[in-house]
């Protein structure tokens, strides 16, 4: 049975619940609206939801299993929904460590973030190049995508993209006479 849910999703909310949005996540000790696994979202219904927002997830998945959850958010999202991606930005990182900013500490900090649970560290380093692939991948029109420093997270790309209708072809085959 499908669920009855807001509008908006936060997937991987983690501690970080937002106003508005069903927050889900598979840790049950942050306390999320829905306990769940954003690489099976079986129980929402196809094209029922208006947003999606991701912030520091994609980043703990092999390519694989972000293939599975950039398919998912397409499946749940409705036409035209908007799909917002927060990540650690692997290449402003790396050219900071290279112009002397961070120490190499910092940077096998950023790149491997190890977090209280194994399955936690980072399993792929995410930027903008990699971003605009796989949304070209999976049909998502990228209308923003900027750095960000905040001050609890730097080295950030935000980036939202909406669903893009893909055209239906319609086949005839020409029946052969003869």
């Amino acid at each position: 049975m499908k669920m009855e849910l807001k509008e908006k999703l936060n997937l991987g909310s983690g501690k970080r619940k937002l106003v508005g949005y069903t927050n889900i996540d598979s840790d049950p000790n942050s306390n999320p609206d829905i306990v769940g696994n954003a690489l099976n979202l079986n129980m929402i219904k196809d094209e029922s939801v208006s947003e999606v927002y991701s912030e520091h997830l994609i980043e703990h998945f092999d390519i694989k299993e972000i293939d599975i959850f950039f398919n998912e958010c397409r499946r749940i999202l409705k036409p035209k929904g908007k799909f917002v991606v927060i990540v650690p930005d692997m290449e402003i990182t790396l050219n900071r460590f290279c112009a002397g900013r961070y120490d190499l500490d910092y940077v096998d900090m950023f790149l491997f973030a190890h977090h209280r649970l194994r399955e936690g560290c980072h399993m792929q380093g995410m930027y903008k190049a990699k971003l605009r692939r796989l949304c070209a991948k999976h049909s998502f029109k990228i209308i923003k995508m900027e750095h960000q420093d905040r001050e609890h997270s730097m080295n950030e790309i935000v980036m939202e993209a909406v669903k893009e209708e893909i055209a239906k072809i319609w086949f005839n085959p020409i029946k052969n006479k003869g």
